[in-house]
Parts: structure tokens; C-alpha cells; sequence
């Protein structure tokens, strides 16, 4: 109806109202005692720092608490693999013998309808995870990549006209989208009170730059690589070899639940002791 362009142009109208309704309507809770004797007089000094501070706030947090470190990079890795999602359409139409108006129409549908449901069911599992269970957002979400990393590579074997191909997309579609809330939460509790601002910043920056925007170079790349091979589905290899990286999230996010709580000495002792 739109077009490609206005399409873009009223999502972030949307976003836009989004935005201000949060500024007029959300107020930030009051912080809780235990988050208050946190932030020490240094960290009070630190807390309007400078970028630079920043900068060497997290380098230290990634060389020394290794939960952090681990779930950054567990993450990243899943988001790398995510972006192999970029040559969907292509995927559905030239290997899966779909018409580009039966691909725009159902792809659309099934992550629209999927991703709502993986936003709300991430962060509910996640927050009744954390109730029961020592480091349980860090263990929902390795569990979740444990079953979404392998349901992501089916999906990419079952031919367009199997029954289970939309059920297989509306799965990845529901665990692509369930990792963003509860990863923004991981991080804030791994870090100090005065750096979640720069945790969630250094999360979403990986994300975006080494995770979506690498996957994204990465299955591209491939599949011109694959297409010139003459492989005779190229799209379908290089999105298998690309979401392959979102295994290396699975061990990454189960060690970093191990490490969660332990004094920052005791996890690279235990670490390197294993």
C-alpha cells in the first residue's frame, strides 16, 4: 500500500509515539536499598562521567567479571546468527517456491505474530526463572538458545510445501525475538549500578555492529560465494553456515550462568582452572 519507503517512514512515526508516550506516562522506580549502597562516593563521581570513563568502565568489567564477558559474547553470537534472516525473502522464493507476494505476506505474518509472542514469553520465563532459580535469566536464555539454535537449522532443511515449514518458522520467529528483554536485563545485573547505562550500551552495540551487522555481511558474502560454486542452493548453505555461530551462544551462556555470583576472583580462578 505504501511502498517500501513509506513503510519505513510510518514504523518510525510509530516509534516516535512510542517514544513520547514513555516520556509522559513511565516514571523510573525508586532504587532499592540494596542498589543504592551500591553506588559508592566514587561511583557517584563516575556516574556522569565521561565517555572515556565509560570506555574504561566496561574494558575492565569484560577483562575481569567473566559472566559479563560470556554473556556479551554468547549473545552476540546469537544475534550473528539471526542475521543470516536478511536473504529471507530471497530464501523463500528462489529455494523454497514461494511467489514474492506469498513470502512478503506469510514471512511477514508468521515473525510479526511470532516476534510478540517471543518478546512477552522472554521476559515472563525469564523474570519466573530469576525467582526460582540461582542465575536464572543467564540459564532460561542458554536454554532457549539450546532449542532455538537447532529448530533455526530444520528449519532451513524443510522443503516450502512441508507442513512443518511454518511451523518450524513461527518457532524461530517466537525464540529469535525472546532473548532481546531478558539479555538487556542480564547485562544491567552483572555490572555495578553506575554502569548499566554502559552495559546495555556495549549489548546493543555488539549486537547491532558484530552480531546483525556481521551475520548480515557474513550469509551475503556466502551465498555469492555458493552461487559462483554452482551449489544448487546457495541461499539455503550460506544460512546454514552462518546461523552454525549461534552454537558457540549455547556453552557461552551456560558458563556464564555458572560464574553469575561468584566473586569476580573466584569465577577466573574457576575458570581457569577448568
Amino acid at each position: 500500500l505504501l511502498g517500501w519507503r513509506g513503510s519505513f517512514m510510518l514504523l518510525g512515526a510509530l516509534g516516535i509515539a512510542a517514544a513520547l508516550l514513555v516520556v509522559w506516562l513511565m516514571r523510573d522506580p525508586a532504587r532499592s536499598a540494596r542498589s543504592s549502597a551500591a553506588v559508592t562516593p566514587s561511583a557517584v563521581q563516575q556516574r556522569g562521567g565521561s565517555f572515556a570513563e565509560s570506555f574504561r568502565a566496561m574494558a575492565h568489567e569484560l577483562r575481569t567479571n567473566t559472566a559479563f564477558a560470556l554473556t556479551i559474547f554468547g549473545v552476540t553470537a546469537m544475534v550473528f546468527a539471526q542475521g543470516a534472516a536478511v536473504l529471507d525473502l530471497v530464501w523463500w522464493v528462489r529455494e523454497r517456491g514461494f511467489t514474492l507476494g506469498e513470502a512478503q505476506r506469510l514471512n511477514g505474518l508468521v515473525f510479526l505474530v511470532g516476534g510478540v509472542v517471543g518478546a512477552v514469553l522472554g521476559g515472563t520465563g525469564a523474570d519466573w526463572a530469576h525467582r526460582r532459580y540461582a542465575a536464572g535469566r543467564l540459564k532460561f536464555l542458554a536454554w532457549a538458545f539450546l532449542l532455538s539454535v537447532p529448530m533455526a537449522l530444520a528449519y532451513r532443511l524443510v522443503p516450502g510445501h512441508s507442513p512443518m515449514f511454518l511451523v518450524l518458522a513461527f518457532g524461530v520467529a517466537v525464540l529469535g525475538l525472546l532473548l532481546y528483554g531478558p539479555s538487556a536485563t542480564v547485562v544491567q545485573e552483572l555490572v555495578p549500578a553506575q554502569h548499566r547505562s554502559s552495559a546495555v550500551a556495549m549489548f546493543l552495540l555488539f549486537g547491532a555492529l558484530v552480531g546483525a551487522g556481521g551475520g548480515n555481511a557474513t550469509v551475503g558474502w556466502l551465498a555469492d560465494v555458493f552461487t559462483a560454486a554452482g551449489h544448487a542452493e546457495p541461499v539455503t548453505r550460506a544460512i546454514l553456515v552462518t546461523q552454525s555461530v549461534g552454537l558457540l551462544s549455547i556453552p557461552a551462556l551456560f558458563l556464564a550462568a555458572r560464574f553469575q555470583g561468584r566473586p569476580v576472583g573466584e569465577a577466573r580462578e574457576a575458570l581457569a582452572v577448568g
